[in-house]
């Protein structure tokens, strides 16, 4: 299933990508990130998820929390304990400030606070 979600959000990127570099372009790119975590593809998502920041930079936004986050799970499951700890950190920092998913998602924002460290 993941599979063919990753195969629509590539269309949706490139449709975007014809756009140029807007916020929605760099949140597909995002949504192609997590799906490649999905598929376990680690290496590979952390290497979109750098694009992902820089487009952020080059936007004149900020890494949000939910960057993070996904850096953060792939370095865990890459074994880079230490590495994911600060990532994980800084995502909780950032979500557990969104009053929605505090609300609606308490355990992930525990397991956001727990794997901080």
């Amino acid at each position: 299933m993941f599979e063919q979600a990753m195969e629509l959000f590539q269309k949706g990127l490139q449709f975007r990508l014809a756009q140029g570099w807007t916020s929605e372009t760099v949140t597909a790119w995002w949504t192609v990130a997590h799906t490649q975590r999905m598929l376990e593809l680690f290496e590979e998502s952390l290497t979109t998820l750098e694009e992902v920041v820089r487009r952020w930079r080059e936007l004149g936004q900020k890494t949000d929390g939910y960057v993070w986050e996904e850096q953060a799970e792939c370095l865990l499951a890459l074994g880079k304990t230490e590495q994911a700890q600060l990532h994980f950190r800084s995502a909780w920092e950032l979500l557990s400030k969104d009053d929605w998913l505090v609300a609606n998602e308490p355990i992930r924002i525990q397991r956001l606070h727990s794997q901080a460290g």
